[in-house]
């Protein structure tokens, strides 16, 4: 019986995080994790052994960043096969004689179409450099996870499927309403998927156990599901990432995933060995659900219409806060130049990481940068990315300090903070 033929009768436990494992054993943060399958295989391998012995009945490679483009960062592009070839092999050994299967993980580029383009990348030829090696080590499956851009998604999968009949988990990262930053639903983009040549849809990271619960509800059983949470929002303590989720709340949220129709189910970032086993425990024995009730992905206009005069359109912090949900926000000025690309590329990490929204300051420093309501605007419209703008009063009179916020309720910005602004004598 291979993976597919036993999703359509059972449930089928994943793994957890690989790399906040290995940053925990005290790798530093700037080091090529996906290196350490050539250089510290035994230290990979432990990792691996650790969620089998959890249970995980899938286990994914070392690979999520060990595309050409992100290995080029370290020096090491020209060994794209042979890190690839290597991580499939450390997981290999750790799943030998054992009822396991080994995925192949493969992960966004980290650049947007526009920069492959100035940059001369093909990108499917980038895929597909990586999947050879992944699958000349010996991977049972090929794991595309924890993309954002679906037509970047695509584009993985096409190159996949010019190469291998193994089958294949497409995996994007979605915010619990079910939409990706495009605007395409979740939905709609796991039918093109299929089409495409999916196996296996699903959702990973972004996503703590009771959000990627609620995502779940907005799926219909229409698809062979996965489902990957992280482990909710870390906090740095002493030079380590701590994820305060207990093992007992994953298992109990994986019993209700399992209810939404998920069938391949594991963990993304800060998930260890003790939540997976706590998770394969909770789903031992349990049947995939074949009905249920699907809540709807609400439609929204595109671009959004402006608010009316009802209220903005954009969600309030406060409320969240007052809801009792903790609210992350992450300051990035906008740039001094017009090369925008790379600013929203890092505006979308920060989202992925768990930022609920950006802080633009407003010409910090007194040092001349793009303007943040133009950038502020752009990140809300394109990304789907809440903005919340400094305004500095030294730059604008009443009138002046009027319009501005007139022109952001025009945009659907309702989050500001009013500052004085540092001396204009002090920078450009």
């Amino acid at each position: 019986m291979d993976l597919l033929d036993e999703l359509q009768s059972r449930l089928v436990c994943g793994d957890g995080a690989m790399g906040t494992m290995l940053l925990n054993t005290g790798i530093p943060l700037e080091r090529c994790l996906e290196e350490l399958c050539v250089s510290d295989p035994d230290r990979v391998l432990e990792v691996h052994q650790a969620y089998v012995a959890a249970g995980a009945r899938v286990i994914e490679t070392n690979t999520f960043g060990a595309s050409r483009v992100r290995l080029d960062r370290f020096g090491f592009g020209e060994r794209t096969e042979e890190i690839n070839a290597a991580a499939a092999r450390v997981a290999r050994k750790a799943a030998q004689g054992k009822d396991v299967y080994v995925a192949g993980s493969v992960g966004p580029l980290g650049i947007s179409a526009g920069e492959a383009e100035r940059r001369g990348i093909d990108r499917i030829a980038v895929f597909r450099e990586q999947i050879t090696g992944l699958l000349d080590g010996g991977v049972d499956a090929i794991f595309l996870e924890t993309f954002l851009d679906y037509d970047e998604l695509a584009l993985a999968l096409e190159a996949k499927m010019h190469l291998s009949k193994a089958p294949t988990i497409c995996s994007l990262a979605c915010e619990q309403e079910g939409r990706l930053p495009s605007g395409l639903t979740v939905v709609e983009a796991f039918g093109k998927l299929r089409d495409g040549g999916a196996d296996i849809v699903g959702v990973n990271c972004l996503n703590g156990p009771q959000a990627m619960v609620h995502l779940l509800e907005r799926i219909p059983l229409d698809f062979l599901l996965s489902a990957y949470p992280n482990a909710g929002y870390p906090k740095y303590h002493e030079g380590r990432f701590i994820y305060y989720t207990s093992p007992d709340y994953f298992a109990k949220m994986a019993r209700e995933m399992a209810a939404q129709g998920a069938r391949l189910i594991g963990g993304c970032c800060g998930t260890t060995p003790r939540a997976i086993a706590a998770m394969a425990a909770a789903l031992a024995g349990m049947e995939p659900v074949r009905s249920k009730t699907v809540g709807v992905i609400t439609e929204r206009a595109h671009p959004p219409a402006p608010p009316s005069v009802a209220g903005p359109a954009e969600e309030s912090l406060l409320d969240r806060i007052a809801a009792g949900h903790r609210v992350i926000i992450c300051e990035l000025d906008p740039p001094k130049t017009l090369a925008l690309e790379k600013y929203f590329i890092g505006a979308q990490a920060l989202v992925q990481a768990g930022c609920d929204a950006i802080t633009l300051a407003d010409n910090s420093l007194a040092i001349l940068r793009v303007s943040n309501l133009a950038i502020g605007a752009m990140l809300k419209e394109r990304f789907g990315i809440i903005p919340l703008l400094h305004m500095s009063c030294r730059d604008r009179n009443v009138l002046g300090l009027q319009s501005e916020l007139l022109g952001m309720a025009a945009l659907g910005m309702r989050h500001v903070l009013p500052l004085t602004g540092d001396p204009a004598r002090v920078g450009d």
